[in-house]
This record gives C-alpha cells, structure tokens and sequence, in this order.
C-alpha cells in the first residue's frame, strides 16, 4: 500500500489479499482479512474493528484458528501513517485427509469506517487522538465554559459591554468553540478501517 499508494483491500491493479497469503505459501480453506490505519494504539484499533459489525465478524469467527497480524508505518497519500493488517485463516489440509470445500474469503469490502452510529465513532475518534490534540480540545472545552459562565451573568456586565454582547461573547462564543472541538475531532481522530 505505501508503494503504490493506495488504501483498499485490493490494490488499484487487482491484486487481491489472498495473493500474500499464496506468496507466503499460506495454505487455508477460509481467510479473512481486517485493515485499519492511523490508530495510536492497538486498543484503538481493536475497538473499532468490535464496533464494525463485519470487522467483528472476522474477529469473533469460529471458522479461524490462526490470525497474523501487521503493523508498518510510512507514507501514503502525502501522510505520516500507520496501518494494520489482520489476517484470520485456517490452514487447509490435504485433500486425501477430508473431502474439504474449496477455499473461501470472508470480508474484503471496504467498510464504512465502522460507524455503526455518532456514539460510536465519536468513542472510536476520541481514542485515536494524540494528546496535543486532546489538550486543545481541552482548552476550547474550557474556553467554552468561561463563555458559558459570561452569558449567565451578562446581565451584570456594564452597560457598554452588554451593547455589544451578542456580537461578540455569549452562547455564540460557546457555539463556536464547541463547534471547532467536533471539527477537531473529525479531521483529526478516528483512524479508518
């Protein structure tokens, strides 16, 4: 993916997760594979898999008995960024041994970043972020509070400042700052899965 600078299961040629595992000499009867990237840590990363409902599937699927895992950080699209890899199998036996099915693959769409609703992405976003981003969502947090504190007792403000209130402090203070905390954490957290 950083090579070629895609982000997708199956690369902009065609190539398909299940050509690693043949390049690997990976034997399966199923496979399934879950991506994510730019998550800080591996709790991160899981959590998001869980709330996806296919992402769980893999995860929870009885069918596999071995998983491989990836981590690898470069560039793609321009950023810093770290993907992860997950690969579930089950090795395939000989067919002499059982009159196994031919090979299948599980769960190779794109998935929706894994919103199952706001809650759960804003859960999945709060997790991903770095701490100076957390520390400005901090301060417009308290920024906020101040402002909201000010709009209930403006009524005790001077008469020239309360001329001038709504154009500058109050509920649009506290509006405004909220707002750019959400935008903070959209553009800046939740990796992708």
């Amino acid at each position: 993916m950083f090579t070629y600078d895609y982000w997708s299961h199956n690369s902009p040629t065609g190539v398909s997760p299940w050509k690693w595992l043949g390049d690997v000499g990976y034997g399966y009867s199923v496979a399934g594979e879950n991506l994510a990237k730019n998550y800080p840590n591996a709790a991160a990363t899981v959590n998001a898999w869980m709330a996806s409902d296919s992402h769980r599937a893999n995860i929870l699927n009885q069918d596999y008995n071995e998983v491989g895992f990836a981590v690898s950080q470069g560039t793609l699209e321009g950023r810093d960024t770290t993907l992860v890899v997950a690969y579930y199998g089950k090795p395939r036996v000989l067919a002499a041994e059982t009159n196994a099915a031919p090979a299948t693959f599980l769960n190779t769409a794109p998935i929706n970043n894994g919103v199952g609703n706001i809650f759960t992405y804003f859960g999945s976003a709060l997790q991903s972020l770095t701490p100076a981003t957390l520390g400005a969502i901090a301060v417009l947090g308290f920024l906020a509070l101040v402002a909201a504190v000010a709009h209930h007792f403006r009524k005790q403000l001077p008469k020239e400042w309360r001329k001038t209130w709504k154009a500058h402090h109050g509920m649009f203070t506290v509006i405004g700052l909220v707002g750019v905390g959400v935008i903070l954490v959209l553009a800046t957290g939740g990796g992708q899965i």
